[in-house]
């Protein structure tokens, strides 16, 4: 049982990378960040 739960961790934290990877590569940082700064200007009132 213990083994089970420590793969699907394992197979969780992978999934988790790959993903992570493939939004860095196709530049969606740069647009989740100009959204949130976007977000944090129109909630503090600046825009």
């Amino acid at each position: 049982m213990e083994n089970k739960k420590r793969l699907v961790s394992y197979v969780l934290l992978a999934v988790a990378g790959i993903l992570i990877v493939a939004g860095v590569m196709s530049n969606e940082v740069i647009l989740v960040l100009n959204k949130s700064i976007r977000i944090c200007m129109e909630c503090i009132g600046l825009g």
